[in-house]
């Protein structure tokens, strides 16, 4: 996976999340919807903030230079959760939906990766060579 996985992620979770904002809504509460979508949207915003600290992190070892991460740490562990705390006082969501609506990435990411092992796993078999989830059978 290359370094561009977060943005793809980012970009179908954003489609998705657009999906279920205007399919749902008619056939579903709005505490549901909402707390979907909320899930959704806050778990994007984790992704990407993490992208960017450890890709400084990561970017500052690699290079030798010093940088102060724990600052930015910080400020984003207490604006996530300030956020996630002010989504649940102040809307009436669904604690369910949320936690579906947050893991929706993740999934994504999950499916890529499966995805990229099938590929793989179908271009070795088309070489002749042994898949071990078959226990030695040839493709």
């Amino acid at each position: 996976m290359g370094p561009d996985v977060i943005t793809r992620t980012v970009r179908v979770s954003l489609l998705i999340l657009a999906l279920v904002l205007f399919l749902a809504s008619p056939y579903y509460s709005l505490e549901r919807v909402w707390g979907c979508g909320a899930g959704l949207l806050l778990s994007v915003v984790n992704l990407v903030w993490l992208h960017r600290i450890f890709g400084a992190l990561f970017g500052a070892l690699c290079s030798g230079r010093k940088t102060q991460i724990w600052p930015t740490l910080l400020m984003k562990v207490f604006l996530f959760y300030g956020l996630v705390f002010s989504v649940f006082v102040l809307a009436p969501i669904s604690a369910a939906a949320f936690a579906v609506g947050f893991s929706l990435p993740m999934g994504v990411i999950l499916l890529k990766l499966l995805g990229r092992q099938m590929i793989a796993v179908t271009d070795r078999g088309a070489q002749g060579a042994t898949i071990p989830f078959f226990r030695g059978g040839n493709v």
